[in-house]
């Protein structure tokens, strides 16, 4: 008998430490979260080769700029809005004629050879750009060309500019590059320099390793602004983003860097794989020739708004772009500070257009289902270039516009040469254009007049109104009132239609669904879905709610 109680004894103890065990393992379960922590890989496929690993000539290449993005740092940084805020400079003031802008550098920054960064570099840099033999963009020499840099200390640079130039300060977010090893190199010789592909910057990632299949880029430990989760980040190397999306199936990769449209369905489908997008800076339309004297109509207004009422604009982004896209109605980015939510929207609407077209005179006279004036068809040659969604665009377009009687004659060419030989000699009567957009929404290189000739206003647009709107808004440093004369240049835009706007572009990319953290948002360039890297991660840890509410990761 005595026996039979210690076992229960015994069993009661076991129970109740049991039961002790379970309760201490549920009040940790249900006091502690789960929050990321330092470490881990990230793996992404990329299309074509680094060429030019330097902010300076990276504008050339897409996987360049994408890789330059997480390497070098500028004196500001660009939000989703266009809008600088600090990177290597911490503050900034410009003076009241828009003359001289002052940058107070940050102190203890260091280049990723241990080397301070200092007012120096930012001197050297700006130097190159406005160098004329920088073999860069001309555009960049353009503008530094115009520009005095001088310093008063090692943490102070001033810029003094010739006149206003309201789009100055998106230009300064332009990585720096370092005076210590660059200066050794002749400016006409830094395309070939060894310096392009052995990079060093100040930004949150170094190179670790490079060969012809990869880059391995890892975290710098003395990187001046958020430490990111992620201590590698890998680029493989695959012949276009096809192949790159195929190796994300068979699991060499954790990431595909752009999605191409034909593969949205199927990416957004695919096992394991978050499919992201994001607005990019940029549009594609149909440019006029407003100069050419074999279609004297594109001078009409009329004749221009019945071609953008035919444009079935919904049906275009659905058939080209597998709905990844916005219809455009402004030559201005929706995502812009400067873009007018009230401008006039062309919406499908083949009885106006019609309606337009008859009361400019053009009817169809011989019954051939093309409209005519004086012995003159309402015909022209509508060039695109060779991608499936431009040649399917010119067809879709040509298809519309018949409708109403208007001919449009598509001819397919590779896009090099569209703009060597036909938009630059303005030997073209329309064609579709793809514009990508810089991160300040000035619109003055496509459409001031002073482009007709030489410059980008490729079809000839010449509104002494819109002109002196531009003119103005360049040379005004408050963003209110540029803002304002920007909302006015587009409600003028969208009444004399120089061009057919049809849609703005997403990028997508797919990350696995094991990398957390993972945001997207509007972008100016493909690489800027880098913007929120720091917060990416793969590994965790278990903390109690009370660290991670100090850390910052509970509400």
């Amino acid at each position: 008998m005595g026996r039979f109680i210690r076992w229960q004894l015994l069993a009661l103890a076991l129970t109740l430490a049991l039961l002790v065990a379970l309760l201490s393992y549920g009040a940790i379960r249900y006091t502690t979260v789960t929050i990321p922590a330092p470490g881990g890989r990230y793996v992404e496929g990329v299309a074509g080769n680094p060429r030019f690993l330097n902010p300076l000539f990276s504008q050339f290449n897409e996987l360049d700029q994408d890789i330059c993005s997480l390497i070098f740092s500028g004196l500001v940084a660009l939000d989703e809005q266009g809008k600088p805020i600090p990177a290597l400079a911490e503050r900034w003031e410009v003076s009241p004629d828009g003359l001289l802008y002052t940058f107070h550098l940050r102190q203890g920054v260091r280049w990723h050879d241990g080397v301070p960064f200092t007012a120096e570099d930012v001197l050297f840099t700006v130097k190159t750009l406005a160098s004329p033999d920088f073999p860069g963009l001309p555009s960049l020499q353009e503008v530094w060309k115009n520009v005095e840099a001088s310093s008063d200390d090692p943490y102070t640079v001033h810029f003094t500019l010739k006149e206003p130039f309201a789009p100055f300060l998106a230009y300064t977010s332009i990585g720096i590059i370092p005076a210590h090893l660059w200066s050794r190199v002749p400016v006409a010789l830094m395309a070939q320099s060894r310096f392009n592909l052995e990079p060093v910057g100040t930004g949150p990632y170094k190179l670790k390793e490079m060969d012809a299949t990869h880059i391995v880029l890892e975290a710098n430990p003395d990187f001046y602004g958020p430490k990111p989760y992620l201590a590698e980040v890998e680029f493989r190397f695959y012949p276009d983003y096809e192949s790159a999306f195929e190796a994300f199936k068979r699991g060499e990769v954790m990431g595909v860097g752009r999605i191409p449209y034909q593969y949205a369905r199927e990416a957004a489908s695919t096992s394991g794989l978050s499919l992201y997008s994001g607005l990019l800076a940029g549009y594609t339309a149909v440019l006029l020739n407003l100069d050419s004297p074999n279609v004297p109509f594109f001078k009409e207004k009329e004749v221009r708004q019945a071609l953008s009422y035919s444009v079935d604009r919904k049906a275009i982004v659905g058939e080209v772009l597998q709905g990844y896209g916005l219809e455009a109605h402004s030559p201005i980015w929706p995502s812009s500070w400067a873009y007018n939510p009230k401008v006039k929207h062309y919406q499908y609407d083949l009885k106006a257009a019609s309606e337009l077209l008859e009361e400019a005179g053009w009817k169809d006279s011989d019954g051939d289902g093309v409209r005519d004036r004086d012995r003159k068809k309402l015909s022209f040659i509508l060039l695109a270039g060779d991608s499936p969604e431009d040649a399917r665009l010119a067809f879709l377009l040509a298809e519309g516009w018949k409708k109403v009687g208007v001919e449009a004659i598509p001819q397919v060419l590779d896009y090099p040469s569209l703009v060597r030989d036909f938009l630059y000699p303005r030997n073209f009567e329309a064609a579709i254009v793809r514009w990508e957009l810089g991160p300040d929404p000035d619109p003055y290189p496509m459409w001031h007049s002073s482009q007709k000739k030489g410059g980008q206003n490729f079809g000839g647009y010449s509104s002494p109104k819109a002109d002196a709107l531009l003119e103005e808004a360049r040379l005004t440093p408050e963003l209110a009132l540029r803002q304002e004369l920007y909302f006015k240049f587009q409600e003028l835009f969208a009444e004399e239609v120089p061009a057919i706007l049809l849609y703005y572009p997403l990028y997508l990319f797919g990350v696995s669904k094991e990398v957390k953290g993972v945001q997207s948002g509007p972008m100016f360039s493909p690489s800027d879905r880098f913007r929120t890297q720091a917060r990416w991660y793969v590994n965790t840890r278990r903390v109690l709610v009370s660290q991670a509410k100090e850390e910052g990761f509970y509400p």
